[in-house]
């Protein structure tokens, strides 16, 4: 079974990096990278919500 970093990193790359890993870093900002946009931020909270069974609200949501 994967761990969630797996799964989580595997959902990147399938989803925003066309299944290429570039070998991002745990402290790469997806952002700053320009790995994820704004819209990719909401997908990727969304994919967290649904998978996790969690609630993130919207003032969690501000990059810091």
């Amino acid at each position: 079974m994967d761990t969630i970093e797996q799964e989580l990193r595997r959902f990147v790359i399938d989803n925003f990096l066309f299944g290429r890993n570039n070998g991002f870093a745990d402290s790469d900002s997806f952002l700053e990278s320009g790995i994820i946009d704004s819209t990719g931020v909401l997908e990727l909270v969304a994919f967290l919500e649904e998978r996790y069974r969690i609630d993130v609200v919207d003032e969690e949501l501000i990059p810091e």
